[in-house]
């Protein structure tokens, strides 16, 4: 393992910190209203890219509660050219967040799973799948 492959995202072939889709796109994109404390957005961008995401952030019983879900393919030609041919990567990711509201003491946990599907690179390595697991 080195320096650089902490928090790096295959899909982009960036150190994104494990954001591995937070790249700016040509796309449309629709956030639902809240209800309830809970919504979701999905996006679709430049014909290779596709999001789906919910999340919910409410209180109860003295807890604020943050949590968070999404899904994210990439399967771009040109998005890495020095790098490949092309790209088929899909992205899960999903964090929570807990807060005991009288002491303030929180406990905050995050996961990302960057599945690559075998794409072979122009060095002719396969790029790896990647596990990002964070609290």
């Amino acid at each position: 393992m080195k320096w650089g492959d902490i928090g790096y995202c295959y899909s982009q072939s960036r150190p994104w910190g494990g954001d591995c889709d937070g790249i700016v796109m040509e796309g449309v994109r629709y956030d639902s209203p809240t209800f309830a404390g809970f919504s979701w957005s999905g996006s679709f961008g430049q014909d290779d890219d596709w999001e789906a995401a919910a999340r919910y952030s409410g209180e109860m019983v003295g807890f604020k509660i943050a949590l968070g879900a999404g899904y994210s393919v990439n399967t771009d030609e040109n998005i890495q050219a020095r790098v490949s041919f092309g790209k088929d990567s899909g992205f899960f990711q999903a964090g929570g967040y807990v807060e005991h509201l009288a002491t303030g003491l929180f406990l905050h946990g995050a996961y990302g799973n960057e599945d690559n599907h075998g794409t072979v690179i122009l060095s002719g390595l396969t790029e790896p799948d990647h596990h990002i697991n964070g609290m």
